[in-house]
């Protein structure tokens, strides 16, 4: 759907819609958002099953007055992320195929 169709849907302020952008899912967080909630969320759905999905979290947009407290515990978040075997439940990036983890890891 390009931006003028999109637009078009979207002006009329009557109604709810909901647009299917082609697999590219996005978290929206506003001023008010549980970062409680945001945070490991936004986290799981873009390395907890290491983008094999299609409704893998591609963008998160973020309210600019809670941006830098987003970004910093996001920063917090993946350092303790732990790579390694996916068949461990120790470390959270999980891989599919055994064959993808001999090739990576």
């Amino acid at each position: 759907m390009d931006s003028e169709v999109q637009a078009e849907v979207i002006s009329d302020g009557n109604e709810e819609h909901l647009l299917e952008l082609g697999g590219n899912s996005t978290i929206i967080a506003f001023e008010d958002a549980d970062l409680s909630l945001v945070v490991p969320s936004a986290l799981f759905t873009a390395v907890g099953i290491a983008g094999q999905k299609c409704t893998t979290a591609r963008r998160l947009f973020v309210h600019e007055s809670i941006h830098h407290e987003v970004v910093n515990r996001l920063k917090k978040a993946y350092a303790q992320i732990r790579v390694g075997n996916p068949w461990d439940r120790e470390y959270l990036l999980l891989l599919s195929k055994r064959s993808l983890f001999e090739s990576c890891c």
